[in-house]
């Protein structure tokens, strides 16, 4: 899971919470490789941090600190960060979330034969899928509803949002709600 905002362009203002196994590479494919570009694509390219690999997703030397990163949450969570001293006129909070081995019909082992990504290390399943809030002013609180966006690349080959949902299925069951709270002195909550 990956949380940030974005100000009017489009452009990552701040990273509020990456999950360690794609912060720091805390996890281990049944391969033995702990690199997994299509975890969390959209925010990785995003970040725009290329590893030596070429890959965009942290590695030992690109990882994200500690005051952002920890465990992925299994139950509801509320996440309370500041975004203060940045463009606060008018910006957009993204989540984007993804489970391994969430197999379905269409995203199943075989699906892709030829992408050494997604037929590789055997996880992959269901692509990332990404939530945001409108765009809104933090000089008024208020309480925003994410809403389901897209998806990102099934391998993690871009950082695009893709908005054909077709063969999604229990990924979408992996958030019921995302709020959140807007409050006037800078502070952002996300539950």
């Amino acid at each position: 899971m990956a949380i940030w905002a974005v100000n009017k362009k489009g452009q990552l203002l701040k990273t509020l919470f990456v999950s360690n196994g794609v912060a720091k590479e805390d996890f281990v494919t049944l391969d033995g490789n702990s690199r997994r570009p299509e975890a969390l694509p959209v925010w990785s390219h995003l970040r725009g941090i290329q590893a030596a690999d070429g890959l965009y997703v942290p590695d030992s030397q690109t990882e994200v600190p500690d005051g952002i990163s920890g465990a992925t949450p299994n139950t509801n969570f509320a996440l309370s960060a500041s975004l203060e001293s940045i463009e606060t006129d008018s910006l957009r909070i993204f989540l984007e979330i993804n489970a391994s081995f969430d197999w379905n019909e269409t995203f199943h082992e075989k699906a892709y034969p030829a992408d050494p990504v997604y037929s590789g290390p055997g996880m992959v399943g269901q692509p990332a899928l990404i939530y945001s809030t409108p765009y809104f002013k933090t000089s008024t609180e208020q309480i925003l509803k994410m809403e389901l966006q897209g998806r990102a690349h099934h391998s993690g080959k871009n950082g695009l949002i893709y908005t054909d949902m077709e063969g999604i299925t229990t990924a979408k069951q992996l958030i019921e709600r995302i709020l959140v709270f807007v409050e006037p002195v800078s502070a952002t909550k996300i539950m």
